[in-house]
């Protein structure tokens, strides 16, 4: 009888975890890409031999104004990679250094398990 019993209690135990479906944990995607500063020559033509060169300095990500959820320090070629949960966000770039310039914010949406690529530019102010 004690074995019908622990065998039933077994049996229900296994159907139960086999009928549960298990929690799917939250893909997180993000940003990557990189921050670039230019231009880089007075008098700039359209088709510029004077591209805007990749620079160090922190990627942040806001969530509402005021409200930074993620920042990111990019390396020497201005890479970066910020791992963010689903949602919309508004990035920003600044450069390193005592008096700092930053790039014009970009929105962006993430998906789940997805990547946005973008490309935050840091205006010199030479024109």
């Amino acid at each position: 009888m004690v074995k019908r019993a622990i065998l039933l209690g077994l049996l229900v135990a296994v159907a139960t975890v086999s009928c549960m479906k298990a929690a799917k944990p939250s893909a997180q995607g993000g940003v990557r890409g990189q921050v670039l500063i230019g231009p880089q020559c007075p008098v700039e033509p359209a088709a510029s031999a004077c591209p805007d060169k990749p620079t160090a300095g922190v990627v942040t990500a806001l969530k509402s104004v005021g409200h930074a959820v993620g920042s990111v320090r990019t390396d020497g070629s201005g890479h970066f990679v910020l791992r963010l949960p689903a949602g919309t966000y508004q990035m920003w770039a600044r450069e390193l250094g005592d008096n700092p310039r930053i790039a014009t914010p970009k929105t962006v949406t993430v998906e789940d398990g997805s990547f946005v690529d973008l490309t935050l530019i840091i205006n010199t102010g030479i024109r």
